[in-house]
């Protein structure tokens, strides 16, 4: 099955005759019905841009690996400029596992990944990068385990073949992550890993959590781990990501910290101001009867100030938390709108 699609406008309307599609927080728009996922026991989901020299190769390693199992090959390729698309509706002809997505224009990793989870129907998710420097040899060895009892297990790069300037800030950037969160992953931006279905359709991805995948798991009561894997130089392109994506993991890092511990302090904020309020308005009650009572001026008079001052103050955390609230669910509210021009799914 196959559909295409156009970008919405910056109003976040749709043009005539497209329709709209909510995927979590992102819209997507195509032309037509988009079918169900067929269901699956295993879906490797591999994000693409410009990767036409590599697809052939891979394709044949985890077809080799995963030949006995009942699985599918899902490639979002994101906006790619060079023959990839080209290369995976060749090779979808050649196999029928295959299914291919095209994004209208690149859109990054984290909706890639999104609008993936959002599709599939499996019990086991399977990331991997396009670039050969993920090795299919070790799919068995990941899917072993998640059978051993782990949710999410990630493929730590050990010995890592890559330039200085994508192995020095990772270094920085994990161990920020292991001080923030206290989950004890050498490698949490790794795009090699294997999740339960549930998993990964329990994850709200946007900005760019991708990198954030092992972190979100755990904060969702899921079991967390890791194994070494082999890794491999790159052999063809380049690298899409420079020291720009340092910032970003940091930047991202800080949302989801700040996010999770604003919630518990709205929620917080909302019992105090409920008990602050009750008690304070109680107070004034109180010390306005006692004053016109004329039992005690005083003591009524004291009743009426303490009572004003608690209810204002259970009023002004109660604004804090909102704001604490909307300022740490704000990226997440952010529209994302993406294009998905077409798409090749389940049989051809």
């Amino acid at each position: 099955m196959s559909g295409g699609c156009t970008l919405l406008g910056a109003a976040g309307v749709a043009p005539s005759g497209i329709q709209t599609e909510q995927l979590g927080r992102t819209t997507c728009t195509t032309f037509g019905k988009i079918g169900p996922y067929p269901r699956m026991k295993i879906v490797v989901v591999i994000p693409v841009c410009n990767e036409q020299h590599t697809l052939e190769t891979l394709t044949e390693g985890i077809v080799a690996q995963l030949s006995e199992q009942d699985y599918r090959i899902l490639f979002v390729d994101d906006g790619s400029t060079d023959t990839s698309y080209r290369t995976l509706l060749a090779l979808r002809k050649t196999n029928d596992r295959i299914d291919v997505i095209k994004f209208a224009e690149n859109s990054g990793k984290t909706r890639a990944l999104h609008v993936a989870f959002s599709r599939i129907d499996a019990d086991v998710v399977v990331t991997m990068d396009a670039d050969l420097q993920d090795d299919p040899k070790e799919l068995p060895r990941l899917l072993a385990a998640l059978d051993e009892g782990l949710d999410l297990v990630c493929g730590w790069k050990e010995k890592r073949h890559d330039p200085l300037h994508k192995t020095l800030p990772s270094k920085f950037y994990n161990g920020l992550i292991t001080r923030l969160f206290g989950i004890d992953i050498h490698d949490v931006n790794t795009g090699f890993k294997a999740m339960r279905g549930e998993v990964a359709r329990s994850l709200t991805l946007y900005a760019d959590f991708h990198r954030l995948l092992p972190v979100m798991a755990a904060q969702g009561g899921y079991r967390v781990g890791e194994i070494p894997v082999e890794h491999h130089p790159r052999r063809f392109g380049k690298s899409k990501y420079g020291f720009s994506r340092f910032y970003e993991g940091v930047r991202d890092a800080g949302r989801l910290w700040f996010g999770a511990r604003s919630e518990r302090f709205a929620w917080i904020s909302v019992a105090r101001f409920r008990i602050g309020l009750g008690v304070g308005l109680l107070l004034l009650m109180l010390g306005t009867l006692l004053s016109w009572g004329g039992v005690d001026g005083m003591v009524g008079g004291t009743l009426i100030v303490a009572g004003f001052l608690l209810a204002s103050v259970s009023l002004t955390l109660a604004v804090v938390g909102a704001l604490s609230r909307a300022v740490g669910s704000l990226a997440e509210e952010e529209a994302q709108w993406i294009g998905i021009e077409e798409e090749h799914v389940g049989a051809s």
